[in-house]
């Protein structure tokens, strides 16, 4: 299951997104990729400047690996936390 939050950390003409992938069988959120945006001012369209993501098996990265933000996680544990339900 992938997992897609997105936030502005510094101000509102910057946009980050991470990417989680829930991998079932241990029970892990993954971090698999990172876009970071800006724009101009409010009303302009967002431009991506940059991604990484995981496994960069053609090297298309053109950022670091991130260290992901507590805001990150705690909206894919919440958006996860959603999809799952309990049948009797």
């Amino acid at each position: 299951m992938i997992l897609d939050v997105a936030g502005s950390p510094n101000d509102e003409n910057e946009l980050e997104e991470f990417r989680f992938q829930f991998v079932a069988a241990t029970l892990v959120l993954r971090l698999t990729g990172f876009r970071r945006y800006v724009r101009s001012d409010e009303t302009a369209p967002w431009q991506q400047v940059g991604e990484w993501t995981y496994p960069d098996l053609e090297h298309k990265s053109t950022l670091p690996q991130p260290e992901v933000p507590t805001w990150a996680v705690c909206d894919a544990k919440t958006l996860l936390s959603n999809k799952i339900s309990f049948h009797e």
